[in-house]
């Protein structure tokens, strides 16, 4: 019980250095077989410590692993040699039912950061952990929306991964960098992209806000007990 418990301490730093390395290593897969496990795998670890924060809401549990399932089969299926068509819709699918499971997994950690009473080291990486997990959720939705068009986008896009290039777009927009290189070329791509940039600007103001608010109620807390003692 005393190791799991230190592990609780420490989920999101986990899950932190995990997406840090999936974000180094996707870029250089180039098989489709390797992006869907990577995938699949960067999915699976996040709902496992999200949901391990969650102790009821048996629910929304099953309603994450049904989603889940749903997005893998798809996800399995397109790598089947189907019809343009059906492997199309696959891949929709895919992106579809994995964004529904990232908003809940974000929302469920932003749950834990916002009824916090105090700060940790933890608390800081949940929340850095749906920062990320944020840009993702985007990421899908835009290659979404290159299945659906192919024209959405315009520059650096790879013919063969797509895909490590939207979420590259994502995390470039979220952050507000904007280097160019790839840009959306559609009413509704832009509107998506200005709707990231600005729900990041607002996500990085409201958590300092939170963090810093933890802070000062913990020092408080800490300065009367002194006084007190």
């Amino acid at each position: 019980m005393l190791r799991i418990s230190k592990f609780e301490h420490w989920r999101f730093l986990q899950l932190t250095v995990f997406l840090l390395i999936f974000w180094i290593v996707f870029p250089l897969l180039g098989q489709k077989l390797f992006v869907q496990i990577l995938t699949q795998l960067f999915v699976l670890n996040s709902i496992l410590v999200v949901l391990s924060t969650e102790k009821k809401a048996a629910g929304l549990k099953k309603l994450v692993w049904i989603l889940w399932i749903i997005g893998l089969l798809a996800s399995l299926s397109a790598l089947f040699p189907l019809q343009q068509e059906l492997k199309k819709l696959c891949l929709e699918l895919e992106s579809v039912f994995h964004f529904l499971v990232l908003m809940i997994c974000i929302g469920i950690i932003l749950s834990v950061v916002f009824r916090a009473k105090r700060i940790t080291v933890d608390g800081i990486f949940a929340a850095f952990v749906a920062y990320l997990l944020l840009a993702f959720a985007f990421g899908l939705i835009y290659n979404f929306m290159i299945i659906q068009s192919p024209d959405s986008f315009k520059g650096a896009l790879s013919t063969n991964n797509h895909f490590g290039d939207v979420i590259y777009f994502s995390l470039v927009t979220i952050a507000t960098l904007g280097y160019g290189d790839i840009v959306p070329a559609t009413n509704a791509a832009r509107t998506i992209a200005t709707i990231e940039a600005v729900i990041g600007q607002f996500y990085v103001a409201v958590i300092v806000a939170v963090l810093v608010g933890l802070f000062i109620s913990q020092r408080m807390e800490s300065d009367q007990k002194n006084k007190s003692q």
